[in-house]
């Protein structure tokens, strides 16, 4: 008989600012509060997988292309396949060791700080309640074979739409040229992280690939997705790696050009208990994940490259809701990683290996907590010259707003060896607690997050007392 998980039981802006935008962090957004709300940074032509799919396509032809899994050209953050997951980020599983995200992660209440009571109960929350399943649990009630396209993954979705249930995808390449509509209680596995790619066609400029649409307990696992577009530059990954400071080149598809709404490789729109583990995602048109969905596990992702970093609020890794739990990612190239928006409160981004800076855009309500984190801002990042990327940053433009309430740093390795930053470690001492930011666009962004005092730091040296065995 075919097992199924239960889940039930395991539980524009103004022309006079465009200038500003372009060397600042660029867009903002507020918490959208129905489909026709979202522009930027979310699309708002997430539809059926209709008109963009082409039922006619040759799944020979699919299955015989080659893709490199890598991310163009060689800099000084990661592009090479061979280098990808390099850091240690957590206790490699074991009989009875488990990673922060698993069912089986509890807390020592025991370490629960006075002074922290109501916001260390609520990171606590963050992420799936109750934990993603073990990849290993799953048994597979469809499997697609390689050339697969985005109207037979839908088809499968949708067959299994009322029960629930798992879909696998066998290693090769699978064409998505339209958008994947996930459902509730549906899970997408790959059959291997580097030998399963989804391959993003370079019609796909609009909407989403991978849509999780107002539904709850739906997740991904181990795969490869990747944009397949070619860059006005030429080749067929992002010609700038970061931020350029120029319009024209940070649109490397002519998006903004074109006035086209935003492209997300993988949105979550009011999700709720949903995840993604495991995966790559390489070239994104523009947002590699777009999250307004709370309670999300984002857990063992390789994110890089985006060929759209122009100002208006493009090419983010972007964190717009509450309760959302980030572990084990390496993320780089993009314009930033965002917690931003009203609704954004209460995420937690830990265990992690940045090499991209972390920024409190404008007006997140707070408490999001950012802890035991390598972010490093690699020699090639920009740095001194607009724009001017530090590790962890508030808002950067006088259009921007504060965040409503303080942001918690602690515990985290960060590296400046971007241009005229001399190696500075900010924020690095893992003796202090710093909050903030306190102002918008300081004349010293290093003082922007400042440490409390001694009274005020965590008496039992944590803020996330997880337990792993």
């Amino acid at each position: 008989m075919m097992q199924k998980w239960n889940f039930q039981l395991r539980g524009f802006f103004f022309l006079v600012f465009l200038f500003t935008l372009t060397i600042g962090c660029g867009g903002s957004t507020d918490t959208p509060n129905s489909q026709q709300d979202i522009t930027r940074p979310d699309d708002n032509s997430d539809g059926n997988d209709n008109g963009n799919d082409n039922s006619g396509e040759d799944s020979g032809d699919n299955q015989e292309k080659k893709v490199d899994i890598s991310c163009g050209p060689t800099s000084l953050g990661w592009t090479d396949p061979a280098n990808y997951m390099t850091w240690s980020l957590q206790i490699p599983r074991e009989k009875h060791t488990y990673q922060i995200g698993d069912p089986e992660m509890s807390f020592d209440t025991s370490k629960i700080d006075p002074q922290y009571k109501g916001q260390m109960e609520k990171w606590m929350t963050a992420g799936r309640i109750g934990g993603i399943p073990h990849i290993e649990t799953l048994i597979p009630d469809k499997i697609l074979e390689a050339g697969t396209t985005s109207i037979d993954i839908n088809r499968a979705i949708t067959a299994l739409e009322k029960t629930g249930g798992v879909i696998m995808l066998k290693d090769g390449i699978h064409p998505i040229n339209g958008t994947i509509n996930l459902k509730s209680n549906v899970i997408i596995i790959g059959e291997s992280r580097k030998g399963t790619c989804c391959l993003i066609g370079s019609n796909m400029y609009q909407r989403s690939a991978f849509f999780f649409d107002s539904i709850k307990n739906a997740g991904m696992y181990r795969m490869t997705i990747k944009g397949d577009y070619e860059s006005k530059f030429g080749g067929h990954s992002p010609h700038y790696l970061w931020n350029v400071s120029d319009q024209v080149g940070n649109d490397e598809l002519n998006l903004e050009a074109n006035d086209k709404e935003g492209m997300s490789t993988v949105r979550f729109y009011h999700s709720q208990n949903c995840w993604l583990d495991d995966m790559n995602i390489l070239n994104s048109a523009d947002f590699a994940i777009n999250c307004f969905g709370k309670h999300t596990t984002l857990r063992n992702l390789h994110i890089e490259g985006s060929y759209t970093k122009c100002g208006g609020g493009r090419g983010y890794f972007y964190i717009g809701y509450p309760y959302n739990l980030i572990t084990g990612c390496e993320i780089t190239h993009l314009r930033h990683i965002s917690v931003q928006s009203v609704s954004s409160e209460y995420n937690v981004l830990i265990n992690n290996a940045f090499r991209q800076e972390v920024s409190f855009h404008t007006k997140d309500n707070g408490n999001n907590l950012i802890m035991g984190n390598n972010i490093t801002l690699p020699a090639d990042m920009p740095g001194t010259d607009s724009p001017n990327y530090y590790a962890i940053m508030g808002p950067w433009s006088i259009i921007h707003i504060l965040s409503y309430h303080p942001n918690f740093i602690y515990k985290n390795h960060c590296l400046e060896q971007n241009k005229g930053h001399n190696n500075a470690k900010p924020w690095s001492d893992d003796s202090k607690l710093y909050k903030g930011p306190k102002s918008i666009k300081p004349a010293n962004p290093w003082i922007n997050f400042l440490p409390v005092s001694d009274e005020e730091t965590p008496i039992h040296d944590t803020l996330y007392p997880v337990i792993l065995d």
